[in-house]
């Protein structure tokens, strides 16, 4: 689908999240860095439900080095490992779902090639310091009380209610929380939260804008990379020394 012709009345909105580690302790919440406005998507409101309909998913994702992309026609971009546990239970089926450059699109999201060199620059150079996976969490809207009681008569609402509830722990408490499937629907561990959020001292962090102690060097890994609804947000987490 080309642009202009979508029938959403918001493109999607994609959050990347970028944390920054010290030798010192390890932070886990997150704020805001930098927005972004996706170019191009294609489909409706709904998940992706079979290859070749022009969704874009809509659930709980991930990347690793293996699905980073260099080279070719979509260089410098990133697979998502669509379909996961649960689509595949639902039987849902699909390839190759890219955060991409350029602006044009079916079934992936399309960034524009300047916002893609930054946005693959940081998920590259996290998975070369050694992060395992980068968390990617797309959601069909903002899931606010309001936006879901807009949608309540949607065949997918009973699914959404079940993304909201982790979206609303990483709205809640800006730590993105260990995800399962179990039942065909996806399980939160919002304990895990919890005890990250403990272990965090409050009293020991500087603002976004305070430099790092001299000598100290900055790693920086993507921690969370979330899709919603017209905009990317690229953000990073406070520094911690303890």
């Amino acid at each position: 689908m080309q642009v202009g012709s979508q029938p959403h009345s918001q493109p999607p909105e994609y959050h990347l999240t970028q944390r920054y580690s010290q030798r010192f302790q390890k932070e886990t919440r997150f704020e805001l860095f930098r927005i972004y406005r996706i170019c191009s998507w294609s489909g409706k409101l709904g998940p992706k439900q079979r290859e070749g309909d022009r969704q874009a998913p809509g659930g709980f994702y991930g990347v690793d080095f293996q699905q980073l992309r260099l080279t070719g026609r979509n260089a410098r971009s990133f697979y998502i490992d669509f379909p996961n546990v649960l689509d595949r239970a639902l039987a849902r089926t699909g390839s190759a779902i890219m955060v991409h450059g350029r602006c044009t699109s079916i079934g992936c999201f399309a960034m524009t090639n300047a916002a893609m060199e930054e946005i693959y620059f940081l998920a590259e150079r996290a998975l070369h310091e050694g992060q395992g996976r980068i968390e990617v969490h797309a959601f069909p809207f903002r899931m606010t009380a309001t936006n879901m009681a807009a949608h309540a008569n949607s065949e997918w609402h009973g699914y959404w209610q079940n993304l909201k509830q982790g979206y609303d722990v990483f709205e809640d408490t800006r730590i993105p929380p260990k995800i399962s499937v179990c039942g065909r629907k996806y399980v939160v561990d919002s304990a895990s939260v919890n005890r990250s959020r403990n272990r965090a001292n409050p009293a020991l962090r500087p603002s976004r804008a305070t430099p790092p102690p001299e000598g100290v060097t900055l790693r920086p890994k993507l921690a969370l990379v979330h899709i919603g609804i017209s905009r990317i947000y690229l953000a990073i987490p406070r520094c911690t020394i303890v």
